[in-house]
């Protein structure tokens, strides 16, 4: 996993993975069907902010991903939280960012796969419930009985979201080509698919 410095193409690709997951977001609280299992949208909101550090393939990839997922769900009200969703989704960003570094090299593999995604599905869960207490929107007991069962679905609904990723990630290096390669540079010189310079 490279450096910080991101050039003009990755943050093309990292803005638009950012907007990919708010339109998941956006479609799973206004048009799918209501679930009520907490965290089972994580399996959506995982996949863009885990692709776009398995594909950039450098530190802060899924950090600014989901950050850019923070504002635009945070200023259009998607979130019950208002702009303290921005912080949920950078710490989600950040947890994924920190596990791709330790599994660099795995991320095609679905077990690492559902490890960083339920992490991340799961540090979200983390600073929300504590989130909805600061803000007076539930009482303590509530609270600690609603993160106790939403662990559960949050790690596996992340979990899957990860499995997705890895599986998408792991097709992509298999079918790379002239055709769809993202650095321009011949397939026979291209050991795998990334967004660099």
């Amino acid at each position: 996993m490279h450096g910080l410095h991101f050039s003009t193409r990755q943050i093309t690709f990292i803005s638009i993975m950012g907007a990919l997951d708010f339109v998941l977001i956006y479609i799973v609280a206004n048009i799918e069907p209501p679930l009520q299992i907490p965290g089972h949208d994580g399996i959506f909101w995982i996949i863009p902010i885990f692709a776009s550090v398995g594909i950039v393939k450098k530190l802060g990839s899924a950090t600014c991903t989901s950050a850019i997922t923070g504002v635009l769900a945070a200023f259009t009200g998607l979130e019950a939280v208002g702009l303290f969703a921005v912080l949920e989704y950078l710490a989600m960003g950040i947890a994924i960012d920190l596990l791709a570094l330790a599994f660099r090299g795995y991320l095609k593999n679905i077990i690492v796969g559902f490890v960083i995604g339920s992490a991340g599905n799961l540090t979200k869960l983390a600073l929300h419930y504590p989130i909805l207490l600061f803000l007076g929107m539930t009482k303590t007991h509530i609270i600690l009985i609603g993160f106790g069962a939403a662990m559960v679905s949050y790690f596996i609904f992340g979990g899957l979201g990860g499995v997705i990723t890895s599986t998408i990630l792991w097709r992509f290096d298999r079918s790379s080509s002239p055709s769809i390669s993202i650095s321009g540079q011949p397939e026979n010189q291209m050991k795998k698919v990334t967004i660099e310079k």
